[in-house]
């Protein structure tokens, strides 16, 4: 993911779409983004959708998208 965009402003306790590299797609509700640490880390996110919780990180995602 781009670290210039600062995910957590953008997406944080909002409904999003999430289009995964492997083609799938997640609706839900993200109660945490968290930040890297370092260069070699990316960013963390825990969805809520539901049916369930899930966590997923950065390099997993293709697009991110605030739905209403």
């Amino acid at each position: 993911m781009d670290r210039t965009n600062n995910y957590r402003k953008l997406f944080l306790h909002k409904n999003v779409e999430v289009l995964f590299k492997d083609g799938q797609i997640k609706r839900g509700f993200l109660n945490i983004v968290d930040e890297p640490d370092d260069e070699y880390t990316d960013y963390y996110f825990v969805m809520t959708t539901n049916k369930d919780s899930f966590t997923f990180e950065g390099d997993e995602v293709r697009a991110i998208r605030v739905i209403s």
